[in-house]
């Protein structure tokens, strides 16, 4: 009978010990860029993505294993393992990444506090955070008062029923810095000069109204206006850089170059663009110094952000179309 015993309770205790740790749940910690390990750009171990640009490689540490990890439409590469610790190969656009193990709670949606650059590695801390113990009040000293049994514990039933309940398994939410944009909807204006004998004339105005791709380093960007006085057209496009660190720096730098047609022959454009960093993928407050060149003519121009110029003309729409409703 004694030895039935025994091995029903060990038996008991290995099933215990065995059931999944659902309350605990997955962190990650200490998230930065890796600059010592080349992994994500070595020949040997780099790994391209569907459009054939370098990924970025995620390395994580930890001392256990099967793990899965899923990273939305994105997607994941590859996922090599090393000593102690996890190398994920993701494109270098991905935002968010989840991470599961059939013994705890999963991580989904984990926003990446920075930008990923392609052929970069970045490592970070793979944890299991353990339940929070339910918080003890906080006591004050007050005057003692004499109270009877029944109206102590009424108090006390009252205090723990107005207490907060803290979850076992609270995570501090993760603060992600502002980024450089993506997007640029600038508006410029400009006035053209020709040089007639010696003396320099202004021959026109222009107005209109350019857009900058930039995720990272090297983008694009197109540009359309318009000429007050003789009703002239321009269209110019080409290469636009961002001269200033994404990782590092403040201040958003760029500079951009195209060429096209104005007033119906060649020109060429260039010019640098002030920005900084937000919470938003589109820019709202920059703005650009430029020059336009054609037919022996040069056109200063100055263009400012979507907010600088979207409000005003936002309002002014509105008055107008009150006006046309008024009358």
């Amino acid at each position: 009978m004694y030895e039935y015993m025994r091995k029903t309770t060990l038996l008991i205790l290995l099933t215990l010990a065995a059931l999944p740790l659902r309350g605990q749940a997955i962190c990650i910690s200490d998230f930065k860029l890796d600059v010592a390990d080349g992994a994500a750009a070595d020949v040997r171990t780099a790994v391209s993505d569907l459009d054939g640009e370098l990924c970025a490689v995620l390395g994580m540490e930890t001392r256990l294993s099967g793990w899965t990890f899923e990273a939305g439409l994105s997607g994941i590469m590859d996922v090599r393992y090393g000593d102690g610790v996890i190398y994920v190969y993701v494109p270098r656009g991905t935002r968010k990444i989840s991470v599961g193990h059939k013994d705890y709670a999963p991580l989904r949606d984990w926003p990446i506090p920075m930008t990923l650059e392609a052929g970069r590695t970045y490592s970070m801390k793979l944890v299991v955070e353990k339940p929070k113990p339910a918080s003890k009040p906080k006591h004050t000293t007050a005057p003692v008062q004499k109270t009877s049994p029944t109206h102590v514990r009424t108090q006390t039933a009252r205090t723990a029923a107005l207490r907060p309940v803290q979850t076992a398994t609270e995570v501090a939410p993760i603060r992600i810095e502002p980024e450089f944009c993506t997007h640029f909807i600038d508006a410029y204006a400009g006035f053209q000069l020709y040089r007639d004998e010696g003396d320099i004339e202004v021959y026109d105005y222009w107005a209109g109204l350019s857009y900058t791709w930039l995720e990272n380093r090297v983008g694009a960007y197109v540009s359309a206006g318009i000429s007050v006085d003789d009703i002239m057209f321009s269209l110019v496009a080409g290469p636009a850089v961002r001269l200033t660190n994404p990782e590092s720096s403040r201040i958003d730098l760029q500079v951009y170059g195209g060429a096209g047609i104005m007033g119906g022959g060649f020109a060429v454009d260039a010019g640098l663009r002030f920005g900084w960093r937000c919470q938003h993928d589109i820019s709202m407050w920059d703005f650009g110094l430029g020059c336009q060149y054609h037919d022996r003519t040069f056109t200063p121009t100055v263009s400012v952000g979507l907010c600088i110029w979207g409000i005003p003309v936002t309002i002014g729409l509105g008055v107008m179309l009150v006006m046309l409703g008024a009358g």
